[in-house]
């Protein structure tokens, strides 16, 4: 009687195991489900999320490509422009580079000073140009023209160039050009003719002897 009561214990343990293991099992599957719906329900928001950084994308492409379009548009009626006004020029006998050699500029009445301050007020260093020229022409001389050659730097004086009334006029003054040493307002400014760039050039490069023949 015994082993029959221990039977049936033994029996009720057992199934007491297996409606424990059926419980757990549901609860997995039932938390399982779950998460699988929440993941379901959020994939529309990223399928959303990414169709709209796709428009995005594509509207920045049309715009951008756009733009370039009328920017090269632009460069191609700059270009027109330019072409036209190249050839009314050339039509209408406008200045070119050949013209320019063969029509020489006229630098008979130019002189160039240098050693005279920079100054921004320009009545200030204009007055010094004339008291330079009186110093070495030894009267007043008539001034058509003067201005500063180069950028403003301020490491540099930029020399003058200025253009006098007539060539007689260049001539005093430069024949003058000693009397500055004994002026001191102008033992440091320095008088010499406007010349081409090449002729400078060559004569910079000419032997002492050269120069004195």
């Amino acid at each position: 009687m015994v082993s029959a009561f221990g039977e049936v214990k033994d029996k009720n343990v057992n199934e007491c195991a297996i409606a424990d293991k059926q419980s757990r099992t549901e609860a997995a599957i039932t938390a399982l489900s779950t998460r699988v719906e929440q993941l379901a329900s959020n994939q529309p928001t990223v399928t959303t999320t990414i169709s709209d950084t796709t428009h995005i994308v594509d509207v920045f492409d049309k715009k951008l490509h756009e733009s370039t379009r009328v920017i090269q548009d632009q460069i191609c009626q700059l270009a027109a422009v330019c072409s036209q006004i190249k050839m009314s020029s050339s039509m209408n006998g406008g200045t070119t580079l050949i013209d320019v050699q063969k029509h020489p500029i006229d630098r008979t009445r130019n002189v160039v000073i240098t050693g005279i301050a920079e100054d921004r007020t320009d009545s200030a260093w204009r007055s010094k140009v004339a008291d330079v020229l009186c110093a070495a022409a030894g009267h007043t001389v008539q001034i058509c023209d003067a201005f500063r050659m180069g950028k403003f730097d301020a490491q540099r004086v930029r020399p003058i160039l200025v253009k006098l009334q007539s060539a007689w006029d260049r001539r005093i003054v430069l024949s003058g050009a000693h009397n500055l040493s004994r002026d001191a307002r102008f033992v440091r400014v320095f008088l010499s003719p406007d010349e081409p760039m090449s002729f400078a050039a060559a004569e910079s490069t000419r032997a002492p002897e050269e120069k004195g023949s």
